[in-house]
């Protein structure tokens, strides 16, 4: 018996590669998955940029109005104060309170504190400036960039609302109302998310009475 070789398939395989137009419907699919994708990203970026900017906006506002009023708590012979106009002072208790862009006061160690609402032609706006804080001689140091003013009904900008009682014959701060409106800091939003000024301004308001007008 002789040996036999063992048989060789002579059929062809059926396998193939794609056509170019299975590859082009591949890519195009690919193409719109990735830009789905980029989309979601760049929105989840945008809203957590936007939350963390309200959010730091909001503390860095709180934080300064609760110095505001801790002030006006421990200081003494307030008054109304403006950096353009030396005549604003507290009015007769039968008048309607005072507004004004800036408060004076002494501190409980006798200087001389101004806090004050300054128009900065930078920010584009004419109800957006700065606030400010000086003490006694010193340079003033700003608190709060790009704050909104408001406005009374002679369209003059105000920060404070001061109201006096009478005492000894003279005047005296018998409360305090600071209306103040916060835009979102630069220092908020990371540049990569490219969100900065997305959130809304945060407005707060605040009121004091000093302690020592209070004996």
């Amino acid at each position: 018996m002789t040996g036999t070789r063992p048989r060789t398939s002579s059929r062809v395989s059926g396998r193939r590669g794609l056509s170019l137009v299975e590859t082009l419907v591949a890519l195009v699919i690919t193409a719109l998955l990735l830009v789905a994708v980029t989309v979601a990203l760049n929105a989840s970026f945008h809203a957590y940029a936007t939350a963390s900017e309200s959010a730091s906006t909001q503390s860095s506002t709180r934080l300064i109005m609760q110095r505001l009023t801790k002030l006006v708590r421990s200081g003494r012979l307030h008054d109304a104060y403006d950096p353009d106009n030396a005549g604003v002072t507290l009015g007769p208790q039968q008048q309607p309170p005072v507004q004004t862009v800036g408060i004076q006061m002494l501190s409980t160690k006798g200087q001389l504190l101004k806090v004050y609402w300054k128009f900065n032609a930078a920010h584009g706006n004419p109800d957006l400036g700065d606030l400010w804080y000086q003490v006694g001689t010193n340079d003033p140091e700003v608190l709060l960039e790009m704050a909104r003013c408001q406005r009374n009904t002679g369209n003059q900008p105000y920060v404070f609302t001061l109201s006096s009682v009478e005492s000894g014959g003279g005047l005296l701060l018998h409360r305090a109302t600071i209306d103040i409106a916060a835009n979102p800091g630069s220092d908020a939003t990371l540049s990569l998310e490219s969100a900065r000024g997305a959130s809304d301004e945060v407005r707060l308001i605040g009121s004091a009475m000093p302690r020592k007008n209070l004996k």
